[in-house]
């Protein structure tokens, strides 16, 4: 068998089609509770050092969405830190979510100018 541009075109071509036609969904069984705990990193994204920005928060948020969780357990989230925008991180979490959680911050430690802590 011949390898081509063309039929390796193609290939990439349907693999990328069969990737975008089935969304990831994590359907929960009717009486189950589901919990999430994740360690947000302060939402600095997947690669190190990783960067402060809005799009990584935003694609925690389509994380969340798509697990749907009952409880959501997160930790090193930002609290109007003055070098970090003084972003509230859980806010920005719930607000870019549209997830109707309630809210609960506790402090683990003061950083600067505001706190670190989970939520």
């Amino acid at each position: 068998m011949k390898i081509t541009k063309k039929s390796i075109t193609l290939l990439l071509a349907g693999l990328l089609c069969a990737s975008n036609s089935f969304s990831q969904t994590y359907p929960k069984q009717d009486g189950v509770i589901r919990l999430l705990t994740y360690n947000t990193h302060y939402c600095k994204g997947g690669t190190d050092p990783g960067s402060l920005n809005n799009l990584n928060t935003k694609r925690l948020t389509n994380i969340l969405k798509a697990l749907d969780a009952d409880v959501v357990a997160l930790q090193e989230l930002d609290s109007a830190a003055n070098g970090r925008w003084k972003r509230v991180l859980l806010d920005d979490i719930a607000k870019w979510s549209e997830l109707d959680y309630v809210q609960v911050y506790g402090i683990a430690v003061d950083y600067d100018g505001g706190s670190v802590g989970n939520g």
